[in-house]
């Protein structure tokens, strides 16, 4: 395979916008498989004007899939792989992956809530003070 067949112009429009599916069930195995203490995310340069797929031309739709077979196979891999790793850890641990699936949901809204409130302000000298504050505040519980 060559590099050159990645190389063909893409309309910006047509670039993913949104988060995969299945993020947070992501999110949650690699925070077990990789013993993270923490893992949330604020989803960011998600565009709401996004041209739905039925509003695209078939011929589009179609030059874009033969130009971008290698990564769609490769999609399709990975997908399957993530659903059997994902359907074994649920039978593994039932009831436990839901409920801990459920607090990364609510630790996720409250942390796109407080970068929401905290945007305006973000990488501001308050910013810098503020996060150096938690930071001292978190050693000193531990």
């Amino acid at each position: 395979m060559k590099t050159s067949q990645f190389d063909y112009e893409l309309p910006p429009e047509l670039i993913a916008q949104r988060p995969a599916t299945r993020r947070d069930e992501s999110l949650l195995l690699l925070k077990r498989a990789l013993g993270w203490q923490r893992a949330f995310y604020a989803r960011q340069n998600v565009n709401p004007q996004r041209a739905a797929r039925r509003d695209i031309a078939p011929e589009t739709i179609a030059m874009l899939e033969r130009a971008c077979a290698p990564e769609i196979e490769l999609y399709d891999y990975v997908k399957a792989r993530f659903e059997a790793t994902l359907a074994e850890e649920i039978a593994q641990r039932g009831d436990a992956f839901q409920r801990e699936l459920a607090a990364l949901r609510r630790a996720n809204r409250r942390f796109e809530l407080l970068r929401r409130v905290t945007h305006p302000i973000y990488d501001t000298r308050l910013w810098h003070i503020m996060r150096r504050t938690a930071r001292n505040l978190s050693r000193l519980r531990d």
